[in-house]
């Protein structure tokens, strides 16, 4: 699979640092997580954008503890920008 585009508009934080994430993960060796956070995202059919950014939320956080600190650096930043995203909407969603 190739890599993702991390070219958007104004949802550029989300998807952007959403695409580059998935691509940091996948060259690091994560591919399942990468494969996680790219069908929450790109692969699936959402009724709303709430609903969307409050499942791909719970997906990021699952994948933090999946990897439990195992995660590269550039992916946990641009992680952080979704959940900031994801706040917006559902406030309760955090990473560690």
């Amino acid at each position: 699979m190739g890599s993702l585009r991390t070219k958007h508009h104004n949802q550029d934080d989300f998807f952007g640092s959403l695409a580059r994430a998935i691509n940091t993960l996948r060259e690091a060796g994560f591919e399942d997580a990468a494969g996680e956070l790219r069908q929450a995202a790109f692969e699936t059919a959402w009724r709303t954008p709430t609903e969307m950014l409050g499942r791909v939320g719970q997906t990021i956080q699952r994948v933090e503890r999946l990897l439990a600190g195992k995660m590269p650096p550039q992916a946990v930043t641009d992680l952080k920008i979704c959940i900031r995203r994801s706040q917006q909407v559902w406030p309760t969603m955090h990473l560690r």
